[in-house]
Order: C-alpha cells, then structure tokens, then sequence
C-alpha cells in the first residue's frame, strides 16, 4: 500500500479472499497489479464470520470494490451501514440510496483511487433512525411478505 500518511499504512488491514489458483494465474499471466506481490505476502486462508466482525467492528473505514457491472449494494456495503461503518465504495450508484451521506460514504473512482484524508478523519454522521431500520433484515422480510401476500 502506498499513502502520502504512513501512519494510515500502518493502520491499514486488507482481506481479499481469492483462491491459491487465481494468484499463480495472475503471476503466469504477468498482471502489471501481482507483480510486486510474493506468494509470502500473502495468506490463503479464509478468515471466519467472528473474526471479520472483529475487524469490521474495529475499523473506522470499511473497504467495497464493487465489480464492474454492479449496480446494486454488496453485503458489505450493509455490513457497514449495520456497524455504523464510514464505507469507502467504487459502487457509484450508492449516491442514489436513502443512507447515502458524503461523510459516510465516499465512491472511489477505478481510474483515479484516491481518498481524502478529510474522509477518513471526520466523524461518522449518523444516519437517522427510520432509514437505518428500514434495512434490518426484519423489515425487509416483513415488507417482501407482504408484498408478496398483496399479490396474491
């Protein structure tokens, strides 16, 4: 990682889950983004439910590279809205959500991935209390029965 802050670095835990296969593809293939990365850098171990919410609960900053082609929210992105998390997103289409809040969220561009320190050093602006119930599981399970049950 590199960062004008080295102190952020230091602070910094990345997970990427990816398959032991896909780094010696990417080495094979010679992608200009594995090639300062050893297979010693790395660990293919999957990290379990308790221990991601350990990090996750213990971070300021959650991490969403979104694919490509997304438009809808990943996990993560609810994830971070349940924690109380800053997410730092390359999902766009987050702007057009009902919890979106520029202090909150900040969409990274693919082409130029740069966050504001500004972002990262401000509070966490809470959201207010209706919008944050209207994505607990329980709500949304009660709204998609009873549209379900208004169809029939």
């Amino acid at each position: 990682i590199e960062s004008k802050n080295s102190d952020l670095c230091q602070k910094t835990f990345f997970s990427l889950y990816r398959p032991r296969l896909s780094y010696y593809v990417n080495k094979i293939l010679r992608y200009s983004t594995f090639s300062k990365v050893t297979k010693s850098d790395l660990n293919f171990n999957k990290i379990n439910e308790n221990e991601t919410l350990s990090i996750m609960s213990n971070s300021k900053v959650i991490l969403d590279l979104s694919q490509v082609e997304q438009q809808g929210m990943t996990i993560r992105t609810f994830e971070a809205l349940g924690l109380n998390k800053k997410l730092i997103t390359t999902n766009p289409h987050i702007k057009q959500c009902d919890f979106y809040h520029e202090n909150n969220i900040f969409v990274l561009e693919r082409a130029n991935p740069t966050v504001s320190e500004s972002f990262i050093s401000s509070d966490y602006h809470r959201i207010p209390e209706e919008v944050y119930k209207k994505y607990f599981i329980s709500t949304w399970l009660s709204t998609v029965l009873d549209e379900s049950l208004l169809e029939h």
